[in-house]
């Protein structure tokens, strides 16, 4: 039986990308910003993988892995850090499975309970104190001078005897010390936590019964701890978070397992079998998601795309197909009066890369539609939109090359985005779970989404069983959706069309808890009859490459479709630095075209790594966003200090061993580049005339 002719095919395309964390700190910014995607995302999403091809289905997803990231999940330091905060984080969850068990809230209760007794009776024995400190002033005799003689021990005694109070008789002593029950009375309670009194060591004293507080003051202190036996004696309700505890823990320690057991410790070597196998296709990026449209020499630009691709080939065995543009920015070609700019493209094509991915916006014209202030960690971009575009005519269904190179670029399509990334799409649903209120103890999201614009305070508990029942829904939604786009394109156009949506791969798992199974869900149901043909980018390349070509305009993905997130006035000192540095590594390749000693390469190697993570994206963006904004300047600044003790020791031939292998030790990517791929290749305009 043949297989009907699809209605259009369809790419699902992921960026997986996090700043350099490794030895950088842990909470809230640093290395366990890591081991969070890898427990909610990296490694169920592998799971999601393997447990469609287990059923026949291959995934067939474009999956991009900057090489800054691949180079942390390769790193044994990081290996090691993961297992210990996995550790950590199920060791907090154990409480929490104690804590809200039948013995736990009973222990809980029994501990509140007797704090706030406790706290009562210490108030009622200060009431006492402060009473009986009243009393004793109107008695005390005047202090002595300081130059008045010392009485002797039997002067002393004699005039504690005169000023002795007169004492009650037998039958008011009996009533007074009655006691109400057979527990000690409430006064005798509070006289025993009242604080003791120091009096000189060289006065004798003599013990005297402390007072009796008045019958109102018992009666006050009965009643408030009366009001506590009432109020800890009434039944309470099972908190939902019991099973929810016990849910996490199995949750989480089996990702713990998956890391240890189903992967060897290795999730690049998952993933590049999966892809040696046909299920998916993995994509590289610059080395450091540099902003590339304003790095100011080329010798950066190369060196990023470059830099980029050799640590694809390291970690995945080819060479790689797609590239993922940082912040899906590009800007043509700029020629000015002495100097020539190639076009972004230019170094996709100069390291044999195919294909990239832009903005709807970029191709179609039109409005920004500001995906990236939508949705998790994006919501704080201040929103400047792009000046709205003429219309091209050109459409989102296809494919274009670029008019310079033999380089493609695929769009976006903005209902099938919007859906899954917008404010009011699928993660915003009220049975999902709430990312952003956690338990005050253990750190759990113990609160679903409930509805929109609902106080924190006011969150409902989660539901997974509920949740997934959404799930099954929203993917099912979501198939209907690409199919109706597809076919309206078709009936339109009387040919098959090409649904590419992309995303950042930690939307899913991490910020959206359901957004893994979602995706698992979706493929399935697809693969599933539907009419539509899943494909890797790579497929289409092979099978239907662009027919057109058209010049992409200056653009990127961020809020308002420009450069704006990462060039305003709040990150704008950071370029002049970025390109001081640049400037610096050409003048360091100049200088030394060949290494006089071992620990000078050493040194020039370290440099250019340095150079790479100071020109990372993720520091202005961090800024710009709000979401780290310490914690980002000081980062960059530290990648221009070390860069600059390193060029300085080069240049000024003042290099020792212990400088070199303290930076080493902790920025240690990429162990193999060659600095000499920063040389000066700046292009003069006279030269392309």
């Amino acid at each position: 039986m043949s297989t009907p002719t699809p209605i259009g095919t369809f790419s699902l395309v992921l960026h997986s990308h996090l700043p350099y964390y490794r030895k950088a700190g842990m909470w809230p910014f640093g290395e366990e910003n890591l081991y969070e995607a890898m427990a909610e995302t990296y490694i169920p999403l592998l799971n999601a993988f393997e447990d469609l091809r287990e059923e026949g289905i291959a995934a067939k997803v474009t999956i991009g892995v900057t090489p800054v990231l691949a180079e942390q999940l390769a790193d044994d330091h990081l290996k090691q850090g993961f297992e210990e905060y996995m550790a950590a984080f199920i060791a907090r969850i154990e409480l929490d499975r104690f804590r809200y068990s039948d013995a736990g809230m009973l222990e809980s209760t029994a501990w509140d309970k007797g704090e706030r007794i406790a706290t009562a009776k210490a108030a009622y024995a200060e009431r006492v104190a402060a009473a009986q400190a009243v009393e004793d002033a109107k008695t005390a005799p005047p202090a002595r001078p300081a130059w008045a003689r010392k009485p002797e021990p039997d002067e002393v005694q004699s005039e504690l005897m005169a000023s002795k109070p007169k004492a009650v008789d037998d039958e008011e002593v009996a009533v007074a010390e009655k006691p109400a029950s057979t527990k000690p009375s409430p006064a005798a309670q509070a006289v025993a936590v009242a604080p003791a009194v120091s009096l000189p060591a060289d006065e004798p004293v003599e013990t005297v019964a402390a007072p009796e507080p008045e019958a109102e003051g018992d009666e006050q202190l009965l009643t408030e701890l009366a009001a506590i036996e009432e109020e800890f004696s009434k039944p309470r309700p099972v908190d939902a978070r019991r099973e929810l505890a016990e849910y996490y823990y199995a949750w989480y320690t089996g990702r713990l397992a998956d890391f240890r057991d189903r992967y060897r410790r290795d999730l690049l070597g998952a993933l590049k079998a999966l892809q040696d196998d046909g299920c998916i296709e993995i994509i590289t990026s610059a080395a450091t998601h540099g902003f590339s449209p304003l790095l100011s020499r080329d010798s950066s630009l190369s060196g990023q795309y470059k830099v980029g691709v050799e640590t694809y080939k390291k970690h995945f065995g080819r060479q790689p197909k797609g590239v993922w543009l940082p912040e899906c920015a590009y800007r043509p070609a700029i020629e000015g009066e002495n100097e020539y700019r190639p076009p972004i493209d230019q170094f996709l094509k100069e390291n044999g890369l195919e294909y990239f991915f832009t903005e709807s916006h970029a191709v179609q014209g039109g409005k920004t539609a500001g995906y990236r202030r939508m949705i998790g960690p994006y919501g704080t971009i201040e929103y400047i939109p792009m000046p709205e575009r003429p219309q091209t005519g050109l459409s989102t269904f296809q494919g274009y090359w670029l008019p310079e190179n033999p380089v493609a670029v695929f769009a976006r399509n903005e209902a099938a985005g919007m859906q899954v990334w917008a404010v009011d799409g699928y993660p915003g649903d009220g049975w999902y779970r709430e990312f952003h209120k956690r338990d005050s103890n253990s750190g759990m999201q113990y609160w679903r989404v409930t509805g929109k614009n609902w106080d924190l305070a006011d969150k409902d508990f989660y539901n997974p069983q509920m949740a997934l029942q959404r799930v099954h829904e929203n993917s099912e939604h979501y198939v209907g959706l690409v199919f109706d786009q597809l076919k309206a394109y078709q009936d339109a156009n009387d040919k098959p069309g090409h649904v590419v949506v992309t995303f950042d791969t930690e939307l899913f798992g991490h910020w959206w808890f359901e957004g893994v199974e979602w995706i698992k869900q979706m493929i399935r149901t697809m693969s599933q009859g539907s009419g539509i043909k899943r494909v890797t980018i790579g497929e289409i390349m092979a099978e239907d490459p662009p027919e057109l070509a058209y010049q992409l305009p200056e653009s990127s993905w961020g809020a308002g479709g420009h450069f704006h997130v990462w060039m305003n006035p709040q990150v704008e000192f950071m370029w002049p630095i970025v390109h001081r540095c640049e400037q610096r590594m050409e003048e360091l390749v100049r200088f030394v075209p060949t290494p006089r000693n071992e620990l000078e390469g050493r040194a020039l190697a370290q440099a250019a790594r340095e150079l790479l993570l100071l020109q990372g994206s993720d520091w202005p963006f961090l800024v710009t966003t709000g979401q780290a904004k310490t914690y980002a300047i000081d980062r960059f600044n530290e990648h221009v200090e070390r860069f600059d003790t390193l060029a300085d020791g080069v240049l000024g031939g003042a290099l020792t061993e212990a400088k070199v292998a303290a930076i080493e030790a902790i920025d240690n990517a990429f162990a193999w580049i060659d600095y000499h791929d920063f040389k000066d290749r700046q292009e003069r305009a006279s030269v392309t005339k």
